[in-house]
């Protein structure tokens, strides 16, 4: 299940070597046992040169080993927004959340919504865009050669194209715009006020791993709500955010 998924990259770049080298070094750290360092050091490189699915992945089960439940859970979730149909991520990413002591459930789109706008959560926002050009120019193309050939089918593939290019068009840039914002408990309690200061009231506390959506930010607040309804403010750096 927490199979190390090895990713070399190739090119010149000195920033990108440098990240190159650091991963090579993640991994081994990996593979000797040494899980803090490990999760760091991918840490590191998703800050300073972006992560992949791949390295997301390996950030979860390095931070799952290492005992840091929060930042694996958001890693998982990171990775999976990234890659949607990975059934490792899938798996661990459950596994994580079985894991969290006295659990919320994470904010989720309904079975309903997921049904009819299931494009939407099976492709990444990147796929949506690709087969969104796809469709696009085959709408296009079915247009030029019906004026050529005169056939009502490709009159009917250009509504369909259309149509899809529609959908996909409208999922990417809801992604873009709108994307899924999330964060998540990194530390073993955190306190949820009532307001941005720690002198107010405590409305309720969550426990490490505890996904809530992100409302809002304000300084170095976040304002989050949970699955059940209930809303409240958090201090940022308990948390671990993911944007996808």
């Amino acid at each position: 299940m927490f199979t190390l998924l090895c990713v070399i990259i190739v090119t010149t770049d000195p920033v990108t070597q440098s990240a190159e080298e650091l991963l090579v070094l993640a991994n081994q750290a990996y593979e000797l046992g040494d899980y803090v360092k490990a999760a760091s050091l991918y840490d590191g490189i998703i800050r300073d040169s972006g992560g992949t699915g791949y390295i997301y992945y390996n950030l979860g089960n390095a931070s799952l080993r290492a005992g840091k439940l929060g930042q694996a859970v958001a890693a998982y979730m990171q990775a999976q927004g990234l890659r949607p149909r990975d059934q490792d991520i899938a798996a661990n990413l459950s596994f994580a959340r079985q894991s969290i002591k006295d659990a919320v459930p994470p904010p989720e789109a309904s079975a309903l919504l997921r049904a009819l706008f299931f494009w939407h959560f099976v492709l990444s926002r990147d796929e949506l865009g690709v087969l969104g050009v796809l469709t696009n120019v085959l709408f296009w193309l079915c247009l030029f050669f019906r004026r050529i050939f005169w056939r009502e089918t490709l009159g009917w593939g250009a509504v369909v194209a259309l149509l899809t290019t529609l959908a996909l068009g409208g999922s990417y840039a809801t992604r873009t715009v709108w994307p899924t914002r999330r964060a998540v408990i990194s530390i073993h309690e955190a306190n949820v006020y009532a307001g941005t200061s720690e002198d107010g009231l405590v409305r309720f506390k969550l426990l490490e791993g505890t996904e809530t959506r992100l409302i809002d930010t304000q300084d170095a607040w976040l304002r989050i709500a949970l699955s059940d309804g209930n809303q409240g403010w958090l201090k940022a750096e308990v948390t671990r955010l993911v944007v996808y």
